[in-house]
């Protein structure tokens, strides 16, 4: 069971709607991955260019990965922010979800989607802190860079930071 308060929910709704595309040949795409573990939540989607996880600060009391089509959530946005949703995984392959609403739960069960299916995690990729000077060096040399949204590479700026002979 995990319980959640629904302003925790719209964070995560306003955000995914961003990710989440509008129209998908691929119905995971269109679906929230939950994933409980070590007491902590998450939510993820994807639209298998871009990612947005959203860490809950309420805590799970067990480990748990579901995913559940973002129609089933996006009622849930409505009502007092600081009533629960709760999710309830069920043993017939469908999770609960319980909507506080004027004090008093509604239950619906919905059909969850396989999990199996759901798109490999992007690879971490590790940062490091840079050089102030080096990125007023940047932004002025982006400044060529179009504004036309259909000239992708046009658009974008090619770091090399690989070690040449010579340069550091």
């Amino acid at each position: 069971k995990i319980t959640l308060p629904r302003h925790e929910l719209k964070d995560l709704l306003q955000g995914a709607n961003r990710v989440l595309p509008r129209s998908a040949t691929l119905p995971i795409l269109k679906a929230v991955r939950f994933t409980a573990k070590a007491g902590r939540l998450t939510a993820t989607v994807t639209d298998l260019e871009q990612a947005l996880s959203y860490r809950f600060e309420a805590a799970p009391t067990g480990d748990a990965v579901f995913v559940v089509d973002s129609k089933h959530l996006a009622p849930l946005a409505k009502g007092k922010d600081d009533d629960p949703v709760v999710f309830e995984v069920l043993p017939d392959h469908r999770l609960g979800i319980t909507n506080t609403v004027g004090g008093h739960g509604i239950l619906t069960r919905v059909d969850l989607m396989d999990a199996t299916e759901w798109p490999a995690d992007p690879c971490e990729v590790k940062t490091q802190s840079v050089d102030p000077l080096f990125l007023t060096h940047l932004r002025s040399a982006a400044r060529f860079a179009s504004t036309d949204e259909s000239r992708h590479v046009l658009n974008s700026v090619f770091l090399d930071h690989a070690v040449k002979a010579g340069m550091t």
